[in-house]
């Protein structure tokens, strides 16, 4: 009886320990497997905002110059107050810009375009440019430009060349020339 009495003692304790361990093993198994949904979905996370990122890089790579030009020319023929602009394009232009399109004195007169006399306006703009060389870009722009004078209203196709040059690590806009404007040079 003794004995009978020490087996069914050791079986009671095999059997607390198989209880523990499994109870410990199944614990341990969901942890493990809430720790990998969790890493998981960091993952995936990471992999989203990555590729955001790189979208966005990409955008501002292939982007920028021709939203650049598109702003300079934009506000080239748009802006009427000639003080106004060029406070707004003088980082962006190289003195000799700035020079061909204000004159020699600079900065503008404070009360250079200050009667409003025809408004003007862009449609269909377009912008081709390419790389000539590591610090060189050049665009070609076409737009129509809308005169509104009283009742009479003109339209004009026009084609510019805007050149930007890479210097000191900063990108200024080195050439605007106007080829055609309503078809004439």
């Amino acid at each position: 009886m003794n004995m009978k009495r020490n087996i069914n003692i050791i079986l009671l304790l095999l059997t607390v320990v198989l209880v523990f361990a499994t109870t410990f093993n199944v614990i341990k198994k969901n942890e493990i497997e809430n720790t990998m949904i969790d890493e998981k979905e960091k993952v995936k996370q990471l992999q989203r905002e990555n590729e955001n990122l790189q979208n966005l890089s990409d955008e501002s790579e292939e982007n920028t110059f021709e939203k650049d030009v598109e702003w300079f020319v934009t506000k080239i023929y748009t802006l009427e107050n000639r003080k106004k602009l060029y406070e707004e394009i003088k980082d962006s232009a190289t003195d000799d810009v700035l020079t061909g399109l204000f004159g020699d004195d600079l900065p503008p007169d404070e009360n250079q375009g200050e009667v409003h006399s025809i408004d003007r306006n862009i449609s269909d703009l377009e912008v081709y440019g390419k790389y000539k060389d590591e610090s060189h870009y050049k665009a070609i722009v076409t737009l129509n430009l809308t005169f509104d004078h009283k009742d009479k209203t003109d339209n004009a196709f026009t084609i510019v060349q805007v050149d930007l040059t890479k210097k000191e690590n900063t990108w200024l806009i080195d050439n605007f020339e106007e080829y055609a404007k309503g078809g004439r040079k």
